[in-house]
């Protein structure tokens, strides 16, 4: 199935407007608040929520109860709650085969080692390898230390059934009312550019092969993400992960989300976040907080993506986000670009550092010495100094390789811990799809059905008569007050009154329609905008 993905996240402050109506704040509790303290503070403010024994709990309420709430001894402080709303940036874009690639092998990641054996996702040539461009990954996996990375994930969930993630998740847990599981797949993809499984003769491999990753999902049943879910998951993750990777962000900071990063340095732990997808210097959160890697994208060329956002006074680092093959939540694989799978590679990096780097000021911590270890390593990019503080990440110079080892011309050794490039096709498992290259035989389990590549996906929505469809499909959902019809390729935008507005994202379906609620603030005067895309 052709579709755009939504992967990358944009940040919607909710202020406290002027009027009685209900805000979306973040309650922090004081340390020694108990069960029945919650209690009393969840009667005040929203009598209906489900207590949680987190450090931060999200409220719904009334301007008149705010007073009450912050007056409370067991509330430490009361903050507005911004939410992550998806954004589309590129899963497939312009591939020919794209939700299912026609060829599952280490030799189409050319981020990890690129040669004139890699090739581009339609198979077409081989990528340009003259200036490498990618992380000299095979290179340096030799020098790793046998204690494998531990990274946590606050992201969408994901798939803990895909074949080639399996033994790699050693613990999941949601944040929010949500289920476990992906549905969005956005974790999932993260989650196996992190750590897919070396060896097994499958699909890809992740940045650091032996990874055990902890992911907290921070997406809600309705498939919002607030800072509260979010900061939540960074201070769950202490503990479990060295290092905390966060594909997502926007451009207003978020004060627990802050409090949250702060406590996570205090115990060691390194957050790494996405730069964010809008092409300029905007800076965007958490990226741009001063204890975060904030990570930018690049592409086969070793140029700076034009997607990505910039600025060498907050991004600190790049790596290759265009074109990055890694795990999907159906169970197989698919391209996907953006700064969402940038920060995981850097992530992983930063994992597998922290079991090899000194303790250098003998402070018992190795955050600092982790952080200028990954700056200090980078290979120079055109960016580097104007858009980049560095340059572009190099596993191999990062874990202590020399620069025969770790240049530009290292070829990659005849071993190292990935899948061969040059595996057969592999078996499906019994009873699941098989993927079949146009003009290439499969080789199917017995019992496994073999599936050809999709057909392509409908045209991007530009005529009147699919426009007028749409309009009638939302409307028929939520109303005839939709106005101010817009296009952009695949993607239809409405505006709507904000009447019957309950505070909250909603989706509905219709046909191969998905639609999301998106809410813009400005004062007390709120914009309900409604993007439909296509399945």
């Amino acid at each position: 199935m052709l579709r755009r993905a939504l992967i990358l996240a944009v940040l919607t402050l909710s202020t406290f407007a002027g009027t009685a109506q209900a805000e979306d704040v973040i309650v922090r509790y004081e340390p020694g608040a108990d069960s029945s303290d919650r209690a009393r503070v969840a009667a005040i403010a929203d009598p209906g929520i489900k207590v949680q024994g987190l450090p931060y709990q999200a409220f719904e309420v009334g301007r008149q109860d705010l007073a009450q709430l912050r007056a409370d001894p067991s509330v430490a402080a009361v903050a507005p709650n911004p939410t992550y709303e998806p954004f589309p940036e590129g899963e497939c874009s312009a591939f020919p085969v794209c939700s299912r690639p026609d060829d599952q092998y280490f030799s189409r990641q050319w981020y990890l080692n690129n040669d004139s054996t890699t090739r581009t996702p339609a198979s077409a040539a081989p990528y340009p390898s003259s200036s490498r461009a990618d992380i000299l990954a095979p290179q340096g996996w030799g020098l790793r230390s046998s204690t494998p990375a531990r990274v946590a994930i606050g992201d969408t969930g994901i798939n803990a059934s895909h074949p080639d993630l399996g033994s790699a998740i050693v613990y999941s847990e949601s944040e929010t009312d949500a289920a476990a599981g992906d549905t969005q797949g956005h974790g999932t993809a993260v989650a196996g550019v992190i750590g897919a499984l070396p060896g097994n003769g499958i699909g890809v491999v992740g940045t650091a092969p032996d990874a055990r990753i902890s992911m907290f999902k921070v997406d809600d049943s309705t498939g919002t993400i607030s800072c509260a879910a979010v900061a939540n998951a960074i201070v769950r993750a202490i503990g479990r992960a060295d290092v905390v990777n966060l594909s997502l962000g926007g451009p207003s900071p978020c004060s627990a989300m802050q409090q949250a990063i702060a406590t996570a340095k205090a115990a060691d732990v390194l957050v790494v976040a996405s730069a964010g997808n809008n092409g300029d210097t905007v800076k965007q959160y958490p990226a741009a907080l001063p204890d975060v890697v904030a990570v930018a994208a690049t592409d086969p060329d070793d140029s700076l993506s034009s997607f990505s956002s910039r600025g060498a006074d907050w991004v600190d680092i790049a790596a290759p986000g265009s074109d990055i093959l890694t795990t999907t939540n159906t169970g197989g694989y698919a391209y996907f670009s953006g700064t969402s799978f940038s920060a995981p590679i850097v992530a992983a990096v930063a994992g597998m550092l922290y079991p090899l780097v000194p303790d250098a000021n003998g402070d018992g911590k190795k955050i600092d010495d982790v952080r200028q270890r990954l700056l200090s390593t980078t290979d120079p990019i055109p960016a580097t100094g104007a858009d980049v503080a560095t340059g572009r990440v190099n596993l191999c110079r990062a874990l202590g390789g020399d620069a025969t080892r770790c240049g530009p011309g290292a070829p990659a050794p005849a071993s190292y811990s990935g899948p061969s490039p040059a595996a057969p096709p592999p078996a499906s498992a019994p009873g699941s799809p098989a993927v079949v290259a146009p003009g290439s035989p499969a080789v199917v389990a017995p019992g496994s059905p073999a599936v050809v590549p999709p057909a392509p996906a409908p045209a991007p929505v530009t005529s009147p008569a699919r426009r007028r469809s749409l309009a009638t499909a939302l409307r028929a959902r939520f109303g005839k007050r939709i106005k101010r019809l817009r296009t952009r390729g695949s993607t239809v935008s409405f505006t709507k009154a904000p009447r019957s507005y309950s505070g909250r994202a909603a989706r509905a379906s219709h046909g191969r329609w998905r639609v999301r609620l998106v809410v813009r603030r400005t004062g007390s005067r709120k914009t309900v905008i409604y993007r439909a895309l296509l399945r």
